[in-house]
């Protein structure tokens, strides 16, 4: 497949490859399929670039990677990342703005203490689910309490699934979508449906 000279959201195009999505645009809007870690003069040039849009906008690099307030938050760094993300024009906005992330946030990373999992298993009792009132009271990111609780937690099943729950599970989404026969495979009920 050849890829467009500029990829537009929305249009169909039957050259187009098929990997080709918001996630895989960098900073100009152009697909790119690269990855891998930073290199050190990549993240050099992150920390700089990140440092100047935020004396240039008055912003904290505290507030541009998450802020307290998501409402403002999010409506005054709108099109940031993708201005930031130029700086690297062979990288993705969103591998740009997780990198920057990991590198600007000041929380905790790496191994967990058999303390901590004790406090997020208190904390996800007193308080529920609620991932980013958690990660404020441990200083760890949100995502790695979800994952280190799912992890950590017994009641959740981990590994291959078995037949029977493989069963279960079809028997669920066929009551769900009012599927009449039992018998119907993955391609006559997707025809129905």
């Amino acid at each position: 497949h050849s890829l467009p000279s500029k990829w537009t959201k929305g249009v169909a195009d039957p050259n187009l490859d098929s990997r080709v999505n918001i996630y895989s645009l960098n900073g100009f809007g152009e697909p790119v399929f690269t990855g891998g870690m930073y290199h050190r003069d990549e993240i050099r040039t992150l920390e700089r670039t990140v440092k100047d849009y935020c004396a240039s906008k008055n912003v904290t690099v505290t507030f541009l990677c998450g802020g307290d307030d998501h409402i403002v938050h999010n409506k005054a760094v709108r099109g940031a990342w993708q201005e930031i993300a130029q700086c690297l024009p062979h990288r993705t906005v969103i591998s740009v703005y997780r990198r920057a992330l990991r590198q600007f946030h000041g929380l905790t990373r790496g191994a967990w203490s058999k303390e901590e999992v004790a406090s997020l298993f208190h904390l996800v009792d007193l308080h529920g689910p609620r991932w980013k009132l958690i990660q404020g009271k441990l200083n760890r990111n949100a995502t790695d309490c979800r994952v280190k609780f799912v992890e950590s937690n017994e009641r959740f099943e981990r590994g291959k699934w078995s037949t029977e729950n493989v069963e279960l599970l079809l028997q669920s989404a066929r009551k769900a979508l009012k599927i009449p026969r039992n018998d119907m495979d993955v391609r006559e009920v997707n025809k129905w449906t």
